[in-house]
């Protein structure tokens, strides 16, 4: 019970989850590319679908720092827009807006 009340909370504060712009990711598309936090579902109440073209794709991606050089790699038009380390596992979990390409 203690753990609950007392320290649940001090450490809760610091999930990236609860950190990130939950408020922009409820407003606009959101897509996830590999693998990402399903604590965003549930916090977001609503499914993530996997991007389905990198490129050509506008809105928001949830993913993990070490696939930030494959979107660079793709030439894909992003802006970081969070950055936060999981509470518990090692990866970075990064949410960027993806803009298309202008031609």
């Amino acid at each position: 019970m203690l753990f609950f009340y007392g320290a649940f909370p001090k450490i809760d504060q610091h999930n990236p989850v609860v950190n990130s712009p939950l408020h922009k990711l409820k407003e606009g598309k959101l897509y996830y590319y590999k693998i990402y936090n399903p604590s965003y579902s549930f916090y977001l109440r609503k499914s993530i679908s996997k991007v389905p073209n990198l490129q050509k794709t506008e809105g928001y991606l949830i993913t993990r720092k070490k696939y930030l050089k494959v979107l660079d790699q793709f030439e894909v038009n992003y802006q970081i827009m969070f950055e936060g380390k999981d509470l518990f596992e090692p990866p970075t979990t990064v949410i960027v807006k993806l803009s298309p390409l202008s031609n």
